[in-house]
């Protein structure tokens, strides 16, 4: 009855999953496949600031209009503040304003729901310097096109490459502002601009600055920090000037920060009536109800069981053996951010190093608890150097080292230092072999783009990985090495022998 009970139970959960799935598509409009959302993004800016005992005003600049980007929809939000929209500093604005006194802690936040439109039409920057050259910095000037083969007419990137690159520049330009006007004394339709780099927006606290050229005949965006041309739809740009990002009154301690995530719903209104109770619900169980900031977590989060389910499928119907189940399915999550590659390296050396510590502390006999302590002390710090080191090398994937579980790297070391010792090295490496495949194969799942959208735009369909995880549950079956291990006791195979 049980067992019939936890069957049954199961397939409702899989039937429920894939019914609410296909409720959402059909009422928002969302498709099961990741390329018609791919160039549209969510940006989300906070502001947090200190109220007082006088009115308060904040005045929040809009992106800037040289954006490779429509926007679709914004939406704010604020704690009792009334809000609209004007223009300062002949710049749109949207605006919270409160007339009583606004005490402790205040938030703010705008939502930008955008999409990609390079069809949009940008005016053209007119290629013209503040600055008047005196005769001899033009000739300098031309000497220094004639050494870099740049004679008029030929490639503009490569112009700006070599002003703002190249260490034989004429004196006279020793700071930015001096090549952006050389640069336009030149003829070069560019301007600065600040913004940052939408793959890298999980959490942006400062603008980096970009040089923009839009021109009759080209348009691309030169990042100063990278040294490395761009298209336009990479960069989102908020202004001309660093700050002031917004205008603020009778606010104190004022700090905001960016966020920006792919978009995976559909923004046109539907004409169907949305009004019933599975449509509220569908629309409050949701991840875009989230901040961007959390959203960037849950993406994630929401993977974690379908990792956990591959890995029970391998040990119990396959017949891999691994150091427990959560370990490899949280590793492969951390492989995601480090890569492949990077990350089964950087294992292999904790894991090395991590092993002779082991074999140190055991001289020292030391107790479990204090030698699992002291292990982790040693992981954590092994993985800081690590970081400083990818830093120092400029590899921003050993920089994501701080995202490894330091916790089930510790385990890792102390369990398969005790499998090497009681069961002797051929056991060990073979558990360790399989735990790092079994992470392998749950990685090659959930980092597929087709994957990553279907878990973020449908989370219901984590009901249908826990009604597969209860039915695995109830196999008391064959494990497909098992039929290999003992093959000769089959019928068939005493027969033959």
């Amino acid at each position: 009855m049980r067992r019939k009970l936890g069957i049954i139970f199961g397939i409702v959960c899989i039937l429920g999953g894939i019914a609410l799935a296909v409720c959402r598509s059909m009422l928002f409009n969302l498709t099961f496949a990741p390329h018609a959302h791919t160039y549209r993004w969510e940006v989300e800016l906070v502001v947090e600031a200190q109220g007082g005992s006088k009115p308060a005003r904040l005045s929040v600049y809009n992106p800037s209009v040289r954006n490779a980007f429509k926007i679709l929809d914004r939406s704010f939000s604020s704690n009792g503040y009334s809000i609209s929209s004007t223009r300062l500093n002949n710049r749109s604005t949207i605006d919270f304003y409160r007339k009583d006194a606004s005490r402790g802690d205040q938030e703010f936040s705008v939502r930008y729901q955008m999409e990609r439109d390079l069809a949009k039409r940008i005016r053209i920057i007119t290629a013209k310097s503040p600055r008047v050259f005196t005769s001899s910095e033009r000739s300098e000037l031309k000497e220094f096109l004639a050494r870099t083969h740049h004679l008029k007419g030929d490639d503009t990137r490569s112009l700006v490459q070599q002003i703002f690159e190249s260490s034989e520049v004429p004196s006279f330009l020793t700071t930015r502002q001096a090549k952006l006007q050389a640069l336009a004394e030149l003829g070069v339709a560019g301007k600065l601009y600040y913004g940052f780099r939408l793959s890298q927006a999980r959490e942006v606290t400062s603008f980096a600055p970009f040089y923009i050229v839009v021109s009759s005949h080209e348009h691309f965006v030169y990042s100063f920090k990278e040294k490395i041309f761009l298209p336009r739809e990479a960069v989102f740009l908020w202004g001309s000037s660093k700050e002031p990002l917004y205008e603020a009154s009778g606010l104190s301690k004022l700090s905001w920060k960016l966020s920006a995530i792919p978009l995976q719903i559909s923004l046109k209104p539907q004409e169907h009536d949305r009004r019933g109770w599975v449509s509220a619900f569908l629309q409050w169980f949701s991840l875009q109800r989230l901040s961007v900031e959390i959203q960037h977590s849950f993406a994630v989060l929401l993977l974690l069981p379908l990792a956990s389910l591959i890995i029970a499928f391998l040990r119990n119907v396959i017949g891999f053996q691994t150091f427990g189940t959560f370990m490899p399915a949280i590793l492969s999550l951390a492989l995601r951010e480090t890569g492949l590659f990077v990350g089964l390296f950087l294992l292999s050396l904790v894991l090395l190093l991590g092993i002779g510590l082991r074999i140190l502390f055991k001289y020292f006999r030391l107790l479990l608890v204090p030698r699992l302590t002291a292990t982790l002390t040693c992981v954590v710090l092994l993985l800081f150097v690590l970081s400083l080191i990818g830093m120092s090398l400029d590899m921003p994937s050993m920089t994501s080292l701080s995202l490894f579980p330091v916790v089930i790297l510790s385990m890792i070391v102390e369990r398969f230092s005790v499998s090497l010792e009681e069961y002797g090295p051929v056991y060990g490496l073979r558990i360790m072999f399989f735990s790092l495949v079994a992470s392998v194969v749950s990685y090659l799942v959930i980092t597929t783009p087709h994957t990553i959208y279907l878990f973020s735009a449908f989370p219901e369909l984590n009901l249908c990985v826990l009604g597969v995880a209860i039915l695995l549950g109830r196999y008391f079956g064959y494990r497909l090495f098992e039929l290999f291990r003992f093959r000769e006791l089959s019928p068939v195979e005493g027969a033959r022998s």
